[in-house]
């Protein structure tokens, strides 16, 4: 059973989430967090398998968050999920320990699969990301 924290700031979003994992019989969702405390309370509690984060509820804690996360459980996995694309930041987030970055335009079975993926270790990065971080600046 892969065990998840959600870390989303709105409640229809950890809703949704919550509703889509719930269909998966190797899922289940053991908690959830509006901010950094609560998101680093819960994981050094639940000992998630994965933790969901959208760093922009995290504000700009969300890189010392990640780290604090893979901290208090280094096999905890943190896969990004979020509406925010800079190079600077995705490159932080996965330096910080971050396994997966997905939009959240994503397709649910997309996005079931890259939590499989990253909580097999793989790292995964939607196209889109993968772009963005082999692509030089101008």
């Amino acid at each position: 059973m892969i065990e998840i924290l959600l870390v989303e700031r709105y409640e229809i979003m950890r809703e949704g989430l919550r509703a889509l994992i719930a269909t998966e019989p190797d899922m289940v969702v053991i908690g959830e967090a509006i901010d950094s405390p609560t998101a680093i309370e819960q994981a050094y509690f639940l000992h998630p398998d994965i933790v969901i984060v959208d760093p922009m509820s995290l504000g700009h804690d969300s890189i010392p968050t990640i780290s604090s996360l893979k901290q208090v459980n280094p096999k905890t996995r943190i896969l990004i999920l979020t509406n925010y694309i800079d190079k600077g930041e995705v490159q932080a987030a996965l330096q910080a320990g971050a396994r997966g970055y997905m939009l959240k335009g994503t397709a649910a079975p997309e996005l079931i699969q890259a939590i499989r993926e990253v909580f097999q270790g793989k790292l995964v990065l939607q196209p889109t990301i993968a772009n963005i971080l082999t692509t030089s600046s101008s």
